[in-house]
């Protein structure tokens, strides 16, 4: 796995910055606190119990699945694709962990710092790729912050879908035909990534 940065990060870069223009504070925020996991060895299951906050309020999660990253993205569907539908539409397209072993690392290397880099689309469409990379000691905690925050991007691209569109005819409505169309460019470009036609 290359540890440089992707394309599909530059890309991701600039739907962020969407997000944080539209939204400000009201971007959803959720933090992973702790999580334990059981894994079945006979019939490779796994079982993930997990705290997390979304913002200041405390939520659980008991999930489980082939695996403990399945286990916990099917946790955090079955919190939120109630309401943000273009959640049922995501799909893992890559996967993969890179130790960086360095001289500074203890002898047998195995106090390296792991990258995990997970990479995300919502249809078959390579066009709509999506990368989230965290690293740490723990592969477990960064694979945990990666299906987090990939979680955690597509709900907010759906609220910012939402509020553009609220926009757009707030603007039309007061004859900002300028407005309008700057706000169209970038509803454009979360639907594109999100695929929130569907989500009302």
């Amino acid at each position: 796995m290359s540890l440089y940065t992707r394309p599909e990060e530059l890309k991701r870069g600039k739907i962020d910055g969407i997000i944080d223009g539209v939204l400000a504070g009201e971007a959803r925020r959720i933090h992973l606190t702790h999580f334990t996991i059981r894994e079945n060895l006979k019939d490779g299951s796994s079982k993930v119990s997990c705290s997390f906050l979304e913002g200041t309020s405390k939520r659980k999660i008991d999930s489980s699945g082939t695996g403990f990253v399945d286990a916990l993205f099917r946790g955090l569907l079955s919190v939120y694709v109630d309401t943000f539908k273009s959640l049922a539409n995501i799909r893992f397209t890559s996967f993969g962990l890179h130790a960086s072993l360095k001289p500074e690392h203890g002898a047998a290397g195995s106090d390296a710092e792991a990258t995990v880099l997970l990479e995300t689309s919502a249809n078959s469409d390579d066009s709509t790729v999506m990368a989230f990379r965290k690293t740490g000691k723990s592969i477990n905690v960064a694979a945990a912050k990666v299906v987090f925050e990939a979680i955690q991007f597509y709900i907010n691209c759906e609220l910012v879908y939402k509020k553009l569109k609220f926009l757009v005819l707030d603007a039309k409505s007061r004859d900002r035909n300028d407005v309008a169309a700057a706000y169209t460019s970038q509803l454009v470009d979360i639907v594109n990534i999100a695929l929130c036609g569907n989500c009302e």
